[in-house]
C-alpha cells in the first residue's frame, strides 16, 4: 500500500490498528496479483503484442496488463477475491 499524496509504499506504521489493516490488504493484494497472472495464462492475455511492443504502456509489464485486463472482485461469505471475467466482456454487458 502506498501514501494518497506522495505513491511512496508504506514501510512501518505506529498505530497497531492500521498495521493489522494494512495486512490484510497486503496479503489480498498478493492473493489478486497470483491469480490475474494465472488466469491472464489461461485467456491467452500473455501473449498480447502490447507485452512486446517496446513504446506501450504495458511493454514488459505482465502482471500490470493481467491486472488492467482482469476484473476481480470480493465474495460476501468468505471476503477472498474471485475472477469475475475480462473488463472488455463486462463493458459490453453494461
Amino acid at each position: 500500500m502506498s501514501c494518497p499524496s506522495c505513491k511512496a509504499p508504506f514501510q512501518e506504521i505506529d498505530c497497531v490498528q492500521l498495521s493489522d489493516e494494512l495486512s490484510k490488504l497486503a496479503k489480498l493484494k498478493t492473493i489478486m496479483n497470483m491469480e490475474a497472472l494465472k488466469v491472464a495464462e489461461r485467456q491467452g492475455l500473455l501473449q498480447d503484442a502490447r507485452l512486446q511492443t517496446p513504446d506501450d504502456h504495458f511493454f514488459e509489464k505482465p502482471l500490470e496488463y493481467a491486472l488492467y485486463k482482469c476484473a476481480f472482485y470480493e465474495c460476501a461469505k468468505c471476503v477472498e477475491p474471485f475472477f469475475g471475467g475480462l473488463v472488455d466482456c463486462e463493458q459490453e454487458m453494461a
